[in-house]
């Protein structure tokens, strides 16, 4: 059984910008930016232009499972997995 980002009994249609900046383990500032430029799955602003972000439950869950980042748990934001590009090193060495 694969991990979700928020749990299965979560039965909210929507989530908040610092619930999926926290379940993620990126600053908000990044998921807002993501967001903006329609890079995360089920982002949404119910006022337009400028208000707040909101985020489909069902449609950040598939994202998430698309980006391969099912290793964070519910409950251990920012847990031991990068999220997004590692960086390179210089030198070669690993």
């Amino acid at each position: 059984m694969s991990e979700t980002l928020l749990t299965v009994l979560d039965a909210r249609a929507t989530v908040g910008l610092k619930e999926v900046a926290q379940r993620i383990g990126i600053p908000v500032s990044t998921v807002r930016r993501l967001a903006g430029e329609g890079k995360i799955g089920g982002a949404f602003q119910p006022a337009g232009d400028g208000g707040r972000w909101r985020f489909k439950r069902l449609e950040l869950e598939a994202w998430y499972e698309r980006q391969g980042m099912a290793a964070i748990k519910p409950g251990r934001p920012g847990a031991s997995k990068r999220v997004g590009p590692q960086p390179k090193r210089k030198g070669g060495k690993k």
